[in-house]
């Protein structure tokens, strides 16, 4: 009879101890999940098949963003989207530019768009003065009309190919400064005379 009681408590033990286990562990784990949530950012919303569109103050849109998905982080303040592509537009409502990536993070401040993952940038698309750009990050600043990147880019031209490390693009002025390691190849251009 002593030894059934003993076998009783040692299983009654046994399974108290399971369940401070139990906790234990999985109060941790928890814990750790919330860790990385905050490091990550909580997502307060998120959609698919989104569209963002900029307006200017008189009302004309400026630009619209589309993505195959849009999540909004609350602690960062930033919308990551995937497979972003953008059209700007002039005044006029003519395409100024195009830009397209894998992966865009837009804060909520409307400051920048920093792009990454194959990069497509092409500026006054249907004319004789287009510009393509390709670079595997870019950052875009919509207010100032810039674009700005620090890795290897390659831009092509009706006039050339030209490929460089580090890139500065004004686009109202259409003026582009080239950092380093600059090189290129030119076409020329062929007079008709009468």
């Amino acid at each position: 009879m002593i030894a059934l009681n003993r076998l009783r408590l040692l299983i009654a033990s046994l399974l108290v101890l399971a369940l401070v286990l139990t906790w234990q562990f999985g109060w941790r784990t928890q814990t750790e999940n919330e860790q990385f949530l905050d490091a990550q950012g909580r997502i307060d919303w998120y959609v698919e098949e989104g569209v963002l569109t900029r307006y200017a103050p008189q009302g004309t849109r400026l630009s619209v963003t589309d993505a195959r998905q849009i999540t909004h982080f609350e602690n960062r303040q930033v919308s990551e989207l995937e497979q972003p592509y953008a059209v700007g537009y002039n005044a006029d409502q003519s395409v100024s530019y195009t830009l397209s990536a894998e992966r865009a993070y837009y804060p909520d401040n409307n400051s920048r768009l920093d792009l990454e993952g194959k990069v497509e940038l092409e500026h006054n698309p249907s004319t004789e003065m287009a510009v393509a750009m390709f670079t595997p990050t870019l950052t875009y600043f919509p207010e100032r009309e810039l674009a700005v990147t620090a890795d290897s880019v390659e831009i092509e031209t009706s006039s050339g190919h030209t490929r460089a490390v580090g890139m500065e693009f004004y686009t109202a002025e259409r003026r582009m400064e080239l950092l380093s390691q600059v090189r290129g190849n030119y076409v020329t251009t062929e007079s008709q005379s009468n």
